[in-house]
């Protein structure tokens, strides 16, 4: 049960809201305002119901009281019957309305949530304290109101500092103190916990310690008050300064991006930003740590070379070729490259592998575009490479005209050298002498590291196909036709063949371990499949890579 109560003045026949109220049962009680005269009134409900947008009206009931009299009024028995059964009332207003004697009259309402049989009990109560006339005495009423709030209230009397409300009866309350034991533990006393894990008498409740950066528990209130921000303002941060944390304006530390400016060669050092104006190789250092960004201001192009046993990898960006465990990369002219610790390597961005790399397309007679100026192979690309610098467009054969490549062969008795790398698409049959030993070689202008070759077998002697062959590396002063060629290194043995069976087809590509040199010779070591000793092909081209 709830009780609450609302004070209101009623003075005219006008009805009047006097209270609001979600419960249907109210004491009304009358107290004289400078008069003694009793006073008749009218009551209603005004209440809303869901899907009614006009306000409903209950019945009116007629109440005379003296002063100081009261009466339980229940609005229940004031409802219609359809909308108590079909409709969900909300919310009720009480209206009051004066209808005789229209002196000041102060009416009390006390909202009560009662049961039914509180309500009788209650009722019974003023009942049996009514004279003939229905009144009520000063203390009969007060004696109510005592009752009415000791189903709610407290006790009347403050409490004191550290006590709490407990229940002595059904109806009765009182304050009792709670001690502090040791330490900040609370002490409940008997009364109250009557017994504790089969204990008896006061129970202390000790609280959790402190918490510390190990151990769970209790803050401080300086500590809550930091970590709430109670005084910090607007646009601080918590953060730690002197080892302490504190609020305050939040400060970033930057560290200003500096430039270096190069000159001449140099070995760089980590966390280091590079202009370079001169020089053309630059080293790493021999810590692999950190990172290292380079700007290019030169006109050609520098070169980036790692230290001891540390290597470069990365994309080229010239050909998406990859650059893998290279000591050496390359940054253009107006390029900027960076280059980050990865492993005991260097990771790089926006570098170039040092040297040019020229791989098999799968098509002897179409170009690869990642192979530099889109080559074929080797050949091909010096033949690009001549035509250019001789201010025309398209190919030449390297072999002819400026010759940057020399070619050479033990004998000839058919065709020509310059027929082997002329690119005509078939149709010739080019031979050395019969003899063991014999060979096709070509010397190229720089150092190539040769990685493999494909070949086109001749278009005529179909009977006449190699089936077995050296391939030698190595360095001339130059390259003659009938010279020895003995010196050069054997990289590549192929011996029977056999699957090699067309004439004016190409085979390949065939791949050996990268050696450097810049003659590379293909050489007769055993009988073609006509059992001679002829050197037989008609085109030729070569992979690898130059510095």
């Amino acid at each position: 049960m709830t009780v609450s109560i609302i004070g209101a003045n009623v003075l005219t026949e006008q009805w009047r809201v006097v209270a609001a109220t979600k419960t249907k049962t109210i004491l009304v009680q009358s107290k004289s305002d400078d008069n003694s005269i009793g006073c008749q009134f009218n009551l209603r409900l005004r209440y809303g119901v869901e899907g009614v947008e006009t306000p409903i009206y209950s019945q009116e009931t007629t109440t005379f009281l003296e002063p100081n009299q009261a009466r339980l009024i229940d609005f229940r028995e004031l409802v219609p019957g359809d909308f108590q059964d079909s409709y969900p009332v909300g919310a009720w207003q009480i209206e009051a309305q004066i209808a005789y004697n229209f002196a000041p009259i102060l009416i009390r309402y006390y909202e009560v949530d009662l049961r039914d049989a509180d309500k009788a009990f209650y009722q019974g109560q003023l009942n049996s304290k009514a004279d003939s006339d229905h009144n009520h005495v000063v203390a009969d009423i007060a004696n109510l109101e005592t009752l009415l709030l000791a189903k709610l209230n407290a006790p009347t009397t403050p409490p004191t500092p550290g006590q709490i409300l407990r229940a002595t009866g059904p109806d009765t309350w009182t304050w009792q103190t709670v001690a502090s034991g040791d330490g900040g533990g609370v002490v409940l006393p008997a009364e109250i916990v009557t017994t504790v894990n089969g204990e008896t008498g006061d129970v202390v409740i000790d609280p959790p310690p402190l918490a510390t950066a190990t151990q769970s528990g209790l803050i401080s209130a300086q500590l809550f008050a930091l970590l709430t921000g109670q005084n910090a303002t607007n646009g601080q941060a918590l953060q730690i300064i002197g080892g302490i944390p504190t609020w305050g304006d939040l400060t970033v530390f930057a560290t200003p991006i500096q430039w270096q400016k190069l000159t001449a060669n140099a070995t760089l050092e980590t966390d280091k930003r590079y202009f370079v104006k001169g020089g053309s190789e630059f080293t790493l250092p021999a810590t692999v740590s950190g990172s290292i960004e380079i700007s290019n201001q030169t006109t050609t192009t520098v070169t980036i070379i790692a230290a001891g046993t540390a290597r470069i990898n990365g994309i080229a960006t010239d050909n998406l070729v990859e650059i893998s465990q290279q000591e050496r990369v390359k940054i253009k002219p107006g390029k900027s490259a960076k280059l980050i610790a990865d492993g005991g390597n260097w990771e790089s961005q926006d570098c170039d592998n040092s040297f040019l790399r020229f791989t098999y397309a799968g098509s002897p007679a179409v170009g690869n575009p990642q192979n530099p100026l889109g080559a074929r192979g080797i050949l091909d690309y010096f033949g690009r490479l001549q035509a250019i610098n001789a201010g025309v467009s398209g190919w030449q054969n390297p072999t002819t005209g400026a010759a940057t490549v020399t070619a050479a062969a033990s004998a000839i008795e058919s065709g020509s050298v310059a027929q082997l790398s002329d690119q005509v698409a078939g149709g010739q049959t080019i031979y050395t002498n019969n003899a063991i030993g014999s060979w096709f070689g070509w010397r190229f202008p720089v150092q190539v590291r040769f990685t493999g070759f494909i070949f086109q077998t001749n278009a005529g002697l179909a009977a006449h196909l190699p089936r077995s062959w050296l391939i030698r590396v190595g360095t001339l002063p130059a390259l003659v036709v009938g010279q020895s060629v003995s010196t050069l290194t054997v990289v590549d043995t192929r011996s029977d063949q056999t699957n090699i069976t067309q004439p004016n087809t190409y085979y390949g590509p065939y791949y050996f371990t990268r050696t450097q040199g810049n003659t590379v010779v293909w050489q007769n070591n055993g009988m073609t499949s006509s059992n001679n000793n002829y050197t037989m092909g008609q085109e030729f081209e070569f992979f690898g890579d130059i510095d």
